[in-house]
């Protein structure tokens, strides 16, 4: 399940010389994902886009996380110091959503 869902990750700035393990790390952490909630994201996709901010005054890594699905589009954002923080930030908005619209599809 979650076998037919897209994911493509943007990296803007200075992150496009993110090295390649970083890169497959981001990858398998949306992976995960769309594995644990095969049942609910059987198709579609899942797209994060990750840049790093040059200011100071605002948090250094910003990312924006979209799953669109069969009657689901879902925009989960993170703004944190931290690349992974970041990514988890967008990923767990994401995945409380998809928890919501189980729950409510299930009628608990």
């Amino acid at each position: 399940m979650g076998e037919n869902v897209s994911i493509s990750v943007k990296f803007s700035g200075r992150l496009k010389r993110l090295t390649n393990i970083d890169r497959q790390a981001i990858h398998n952490t949306i992976q995960a994902l769309v594995s644990k909630h095969g049942r609910v994201i059987r198709s579609g996709a899942i797209n994060l886009d990750l840049k790093q901010n040059s200011t100071k005054q605002a948090p250094l890594f910003e990312c924006k996380a979209k799953l669109w699905d069969k009657g689901m589009q879902v925009l989960g954002t993170g703004n944190e110091y931290g690349i992974w923080q970041t990514v988890d930030r967008a990923l767990h908005v994401i995945e409380r959503k998809i928890v919501q619209n189980k729950e409510r599809n299930l009628g608990l």
